[in-house]
């Protein structure tokens, strides 16, 4: 489990986190990226991926691009990146990486288009990206999810001035203007915080965390959904309150566990997350320093 605290600008990693003995406890990082002289300023939510076989790392920076550190959990400290994709001018907004097809996608603040970089880990020399997709009716702040192997892309968006799901299916193949697959709009949605969400593709699970309240939604037959959807489930997550607020969420579909950081520090994981709903106490909770903005997650 990896954890950003931008005050700091860098990137903190607990190996072997997830420990159901393990009661309460402030841990030290394992692993850190880099500091004062490489800062790493990820953005909210799941803006640090991992490839399968953990070599890779992809984070997003909203002003610097997509970061790639290759081998993360052996070559750590205050290093720059292997590799970073930018366009010039840009401000970034979301990442998705399909580590089976090596393609990342990008979003950002105030365009219509995703930008897709195929073979995206190869070479070490910035590069334009090799596809251009253009959403109609959508101008920017999309938020980008999906599920490994799966090669249908999700992004939360507005588009034709509503706040909605849109689904590309066959996304390595697009490029150039490109309308939805499908379109649904989940109860509560707001494009300004949707940071906060995840696919189980397993289980076809989407998990979405409702704005300003401390609770995920859960829609099941995900992959099916069309038009206005309510939720098959809300899970209550405890121990969040005052200033403090749910800024990631991803589900680890292998393990069927739900992490779940919030932004004083807290970490927190849901076993068994597929069957969870009213208000679960978590199988572990730990705090991981001051401030826990991006989160990403890697199997050991």
């Amino acid at each position: 489990m990896v954890v950003s605290d931008s005050p700091r600008k860098t990137i903190y990693g607990f190996p072997g986190f997830y420990d159901p003995g393990a009661g309460p406890n402030q841990l030290q990082p394992g692993f850190t990226l880099g500091g004062t002289n490489n800062p790493v300023i990820a953005w909210v939510g799941q803006s640090m991926i991992f490839s399968p076989d953990n070599s890779r790392l992809w984070v997003g920076n909203e002003l610097g691009g997509m970061s790639l550190y290759r081998n993360p959990l052996t070559n750590s400290g205050d290093r720059a990146p292997d590799l970073v994709l930018h366009i010039a001018g840009t401000q970034w907004y979301s990442i998705w990486y399909e580590a089976q097809s090596d393609t990342l996608y990008a979003t950002t603040m105030n365009t219509d288009r995703i930008y897709a970089w195929d073979s995206a880990s190869t070479g070490n020399a910035n590069r334009a990206p090799d596809r251009i997709i253009e959403v109609p009716g959508y101008h920017g702040e999309g938020y980008l999810i999906g599920a490994h192997g799966s090669n249908t892309l999700l992004m939360a968006a507005r588009v034709h001035n509503i706040e909605r799901f849109v689904v590309f299916y066959d996304a390595d193949q697009l490029d150039g203007l490109n309308a939805a697959d499908r379109y649904f709009e989940p109860e509560g949605f707001n494009v300004a915080f949707t940071h906060a969400l995840s696919w189980d593709a397993t289980r076809n699970l989407l998990y979405y965390v409702v704005p300003d309240r401390n609770e995920i939604s859960v829609y099941a037959d995900a992959s099916n959904l069309t038009g206005d959807v309510t939720p098959n489930r809300v899970i209550n997550v405890p121990n969040v309150d005052g200033q403090d607020w749910i800024t990631g969420a991803i589900v680890s579909s292998a393990d069927d566990l739900l992490f779940v950081s919030t932004f004083e520090g807290q970490i927190m994981v849901f076993a068994n997350a597929s069957g969870l709903q009213g208000t679960p106490q978590p199988a572990t909770t730990h705090a991981v320093g001051d401030m826990a903005l991006g989160l990403g997650v890697f199997r050991q």
